[in-house]
């Protein structure tokens, strides 16, 4: 079972969809701002009995049409098992939905955000048939808000800022 650290890190940018811009600009990372977002099911399970479930699912539909989907996973420790997993939920969303998919991987220290963000590869040595590439938010790469009136500023943001710090000693 999932734990609250676990959740707290995908829940934030399900219960806030306008983080995701956010949190995609300080990795200057262009993403609409301007948006139609619902929560998808995160069930990504087949008819064989193999149930797999990404934490969260997004969809954003822009003013003009277009649309994305973003898969937000919580990532404790490293797992080689994720790359197969990861490369499924991006392969069943892209059919499932049309269009483009992000995989966005918060990590709360260095060493995972590290190894998350190292590409996934999938065939041959030399040759690999798929490479899963996540974008990777975590200790390294998200600002640490310690002045109150910063962290007024954009309370949310803030929020997940200290989820993202909470186990780095500081």
């Amino acid at each position: 079972m999932p734990s609250s650290r676990h959740e707290a890190l995908h829940r934030i940018f399900r219960d806030n969809p306008g983080l995701y811009s956010r949190a995609f600009k300080m990795l200057n990372i262009d993403f609409p701002t301007s948006c139609e977002i619902a929560v998808v099911d995160t069930d990504m399970t087949e008819i064989e009995p193999i149930e797999r479930r990404a934490d969260t699912v997004m969809m954003f539909r822009t003013p003009w049409g277009t649309k994305h989907v973003v898969i937000s996973e919580s990532q404790g420790q490293p797992d080689d098992r994720k790359t197969s997993a990861w490369a499924y939920y991006l392969s069943y969303a892209h059919i499932k939905f049309g269009c483009p998919v992000i995989l966005l991987v918060i990590c709360q220290d260095v060493a995972t955000a590290k190894w998350a963000r190292e590409p996934k590869r999938i065939g041959l040595p030399g040759h690999p048939c798929l490479i899963v590439y996540p974008i990777v938010l975590g200790p390294d790469n998200v600002p640490e808000v310690t002045d109150p009136a910063e962290a007024c500023k954009d309370t949310v943001l803030s929020m997940f800022s200290a989820l993202t710090h909470a186990h780095c000693g500081s």
